[in-house]
C-alpha cells in the first residue's frame, strides 16, 4: 500500500495541473455564498490508497469530478471500489461528470448543497453513509444495460 506521503507527492501533480472541469468546479465552489466555501475544501487529498479530486474534511464530503476516461468500463468498476472505499470511511461521495459542471449551473449548486447537507447530517451522527438510490445513468453502451450501469447514491433528508 502506498504511503501518505507518495499519494501526497502523486497528488501534487494532479493538484498543479487540473482538468478543465476541476478547474471550473474549484472556481464555482469558491464563488457560492460570496466564497464562504473558500479554503474548506482540499485539492487533490489522499484518503486510505485513494485521492479525491475535492475533499471536505470538516464534513467528510469527497467531490468526484469524472471525466470521459471514467466510462470505460475497468475505469468506472474502479471508480465503484473507491466510492465504496471511501463510504467505508464514513465519507459522502459525490460524483458529477463533466456535463454537470458545464452546463446547469442551478442543477449542479443545488446537487452540491443536497450533498453538503447529507455529509453534515452523517458527520453530526457519527454514522457510515446512509443511502439509497436516486438516479441511474449509463456510462457506456452495450447490449446489457445492467452491465453498464452506475448507480447515484445520495442520503435522503
Amino acid at each position: 500500500m502506498p504511503t501518505f506521503e507518495a499519494l501526497y507527492t502523486a497528488a501534487d501533480a494532479r493538484r498543479l495541473d487540473p482538468t478543465r472541469a476541476e478547474a471550473e468546479l474549484a472556481a464555482i465552489l469558491d464563488t457560492l455564498g460570496g466564497g464562504a466555501l473558500r479554503g474548506e475544501y482540499k485539492r487533490e487529498w489522499p484518503v486510505g490508497i485513494w485521492c479525491v479530486d475535492f475533499y471536505f474534511p470538516g464534513i467528510r464530503l469527497a467531490i468526484e469530478v469524472d471525466g470521459g476516461y471514467h466510462r470505460a468500463q475497468a475505469r468506472w468498476r474502479l471508480d465503484v471500489q473507491k466510492t465504496a472505499a471511501l463510504e467505508a470511511r464514513g465519507i459522502t461521495v459525490l460524483r458529477l461528470i463533466n456535463a454537470e459542471v458545464f452546463g446547469d449551473r442551478e442543477r449542479l449548486v443545488e446537487r452540491l448543497r443536497t450533498a453538503w447537507r447529507t455529509a453534515a447530517l452523517n458527520a453530526r451522527r457519527g454514522q457510515a453513509v446512509a443511502r439509497e438510490p436516486v438516479a441511474v445513468y449509463c456510462v457506456m453502451p452495450v447490449a446489457a444495460p445492467q452491465a453498464c450501469c452506475l448507480v447515484r447514491w445520495q442520503s435522503p433528508f
